[in-house]
């Protein structure tokens, strides 16, 4: 890329991440910030964004002199601060590369401090290596770079290897009584709880005339967030993370704040099914006895608290309130989740009917299935077979 070529790129207002070609097998996406409270240069102010801009441009050459050995820099946006992608060809393996990219994004600090009197906080997803990850990439290192302020971390340079071992978002640092304890909840595990904090702050915001147009932003980056760490501790397969995002990626389609409320609702109700589907419990628990007699026998359209109390000799109330307390989940919403994933294997895997899969799957008619399946999963079988197969 040329010099011109570059600095018409750094002065455009916005570059479609759609649009960006990366040419080498391997890339990261790098978010840079400044950190005004620390910085000479801004001095603890809001800059111009004639300053602004200068000082972006002034970064990304120090950066261009960072990695020019390394790979070649492609600006994918500028609204914030600085981010682009890093594409390199591999010579090792990714976590040589990784340690690598750390190095110079240190180096990369260091002198953007020395020259510019700029403290920067940076972040980076991880390497990925097919082309279609770009925006899977870019996510990540934005959610990382909004939340950054959130974990107590002393490091200027955060990568999403960092989001499962770094310590719960501070509640501390939230500057609302709903962040804090959206936070905290999210933090412990309380779906339900996490799905009412962000419900009320949409509430919150709507009183202001723009909250629509910012409030998507926050909400992506807030859920995308939470995505990467929900799959993280859990240890869940990459396609259960595209899968969450690709419900976060949904929010910036809504016009008005119904739309954005039914989303949020479609999301935790998948993160519902897929914690469910990973629930951990001591073996010998009643819990665990439970969970495991519902993963035999859900195919049983009669099944349900009072089917398990007289199983286990237990009160169908206690059955209830103890598989909460223990689990974090209904017991109601486990069965459902339980069948839901039956239900989702059949419609892409196979050519069965609807009915067929509703009685395979522990509902008596196909209109029972797809009302539950339609409450927690947000679109209709028949919709999700279409789109997955």
């Amino acid at each position: 890329m040329t010099a011109s070529a570059t600095s018409a790129t750094m002065h455009s207002s916005d570059t479609d991440v759609f649009n960006l070609a990366i040419r080498e097998p391997c890339f990261t996406v790098i978010h840079a910030g400044p950190k005004p409270d620390e910085s000479p240069a801004l001095a603890g102010r809001k800059c111009s964004e004639r300053e602004m801009s200068d000082l972006r441009t002034a970064a990304w050459n120090i950066a261009q002199s960072s990695f020019n050995e390394f790979g070649t820099l492609y600006p994918i946006r500028t609204t914030g601060f600085l981010i682009f992608a890093l594409g390199f060809k591999p010579s090792q393996d990714y976590e040589d590369e990784a340690l690598t990219i750390k190095a110079l994004l240190d180096r990369c600090i260091e002198e953007s401090w020395q020259s510019l009197g700029l403290k920067l906080y940076i972040c980076t997803s991880c390497i990925e290596d097919r082309q279609s990850s770009v925006l899977r990439a870019y996510r990540e290192a934005q959610s990382i770079a909004v939340h950054f302020p959130f974990l107590n971390t002393s490091v200027q340079t955060l990568s999403g290897y960092d989001v499962k071992t770094a310590p719960p978002p501070s509640a501390v640092a939230a500057r609302k009584e709903l962040e804090e304890s959206w936070f905290l909840a999210s933090a412990r595990g309380d779906f339900a709880s996490a799905k009412r904090y962000i419900l009320s702050i949409i509430d919150y915001r709507s009183s202001s005339p723009r909250t629509v147009i910012t409030l998507k932003d926050e909400l992506v980056a807030r859920l995308s967030y939470f995505s990467y760490t929900f799959c993280d501790e859990r240890n869940l397969d990459n396609s259960y993370l595209i899968y969450l995002l690709c419900i976060t990626d949904r929010l910036m389609g809504a016009n008005n704040l119904k739309n954005l409320k039914d989303l949020i609702e479609s999301y935790y109700a998948a993160v519902v099914v897929l914690a469910s589907s990973v629930i951990a419990t001591e073996p010998d628990s009643s819990v665990s006895r439970i969970a495991a007699y519902i993963r035999e026998n859900y195919q049983d359209p009669a099944l349900n608290a009072s089917v398990l109390s007289r199983k286990f000799g237990l009160n169908p109330s206690y059955i209830s309130y103890a598989f909460h307390c223990e689990t974090g989940i209904k017991l109601v919403d486990f069965l459902h989740t339980i069948r839901i994933n039956h239900i989702k294997s059949a419609l892409t895997d196979t050519d069965q009917t609807m009915e067929r899969i509703a009685q395979e799957s522990g509902y008596y008619t196909r209109a029972a299935m797809t009302r539950v399946f339609t409450r927690y999963m947000g679109i209709n079988p028949s919709e999700y077979r279409r789109r997955y197969t």
